[in-house]
């Protein structure tokens, strides 16, 4: 199992602070891009869009540079998602804009994913005080499934239309709901023999 960490951008750890949207903000890998933004390194665009990088907050006041954001109310934090996400077989970890993300062949399957203005605005928030993972699901209606069914935890924004990723509230997820989420994650994106054979090995 592969678990390198790359540096694709600014120099980060997750939990630090840094720049949470506006213009030249970048999307998290997996995500659709708003017009005008880069693409993420190894991403491929959506149609029409580019792709882009991942990203996240530490809950309430944001870590030191170089600490891990604390946990959340069920004891969750970015180290968890960190030892869960290199894990599955063939996982790398890549630092973009500052924000953590992890890949498979390539591919992110849950990122570090920092609030933008506009997802703020929709939220009806002033600002993040929470960390948030975005992570890829089979479908849209996987997400929207997820969001209907446990709100407190699952949620999007517009900028997700049209996407097969879900926001995670970090804080409010369990440790196995969020091993749920990464396994999801990592097999909606992972090569389907690689798949099968960590299904195979990891079945009941």
């Amino acid at each position: 199992m592969a678990s390198n960490t790359a540096a694709d951008g600014a120099p980060g750890t997750p939990g630090a602070p840094r720049d949470r949207g506006g213009a030249g903000a970048h999307a998290a890998p997996g995500e659709p891009a708003a017009p005008g933004e880069p693409a993420a390194p190894g991403e491929p665009a959506a149609p029409g869009e580019h792709a882009a990088p991942g990203e996240p907050a530490a809950p309430g006041e944001p870590a030191a540079p170089g600490e891990p954001a604390a946990p959340g109310a069920h004891g969750v934090g970015w180290e968890d998602v960190r030892r869960l996400a290199l894990s599955f077989p063939d996982t790398t970890e890549h630092v973009s804009w500052g924000a953590a993300h992890w890949r498979v062949h390539g591919k992110g399957f849950v990122w570090e994913r920092p609030l933008r203005r506009k997802d703020l605005e929709e939220l009806g928030i002033a600002e993040q005080d929470f960390p948030v993972l975005g992570a890829r699901v089979a479908d849209e209606a996987v997400k929207f499934a997820l969001v209907e069914t446990d709100p407190e935890v699952f949620f999007t924004t517009s900028h997700l239309d049209g996407w097969s990723a879900v926001l995670v509230r970090l804080d409010r997820i369990s440790r196995r709901r969020l091993g749920e989420v990464a396994a999801d994650a990592f097999l909606a994106v992972a090569p389907p023999k690689l798949a099968n054979e960590w299904l195979i090995r990891n079945s009941d």
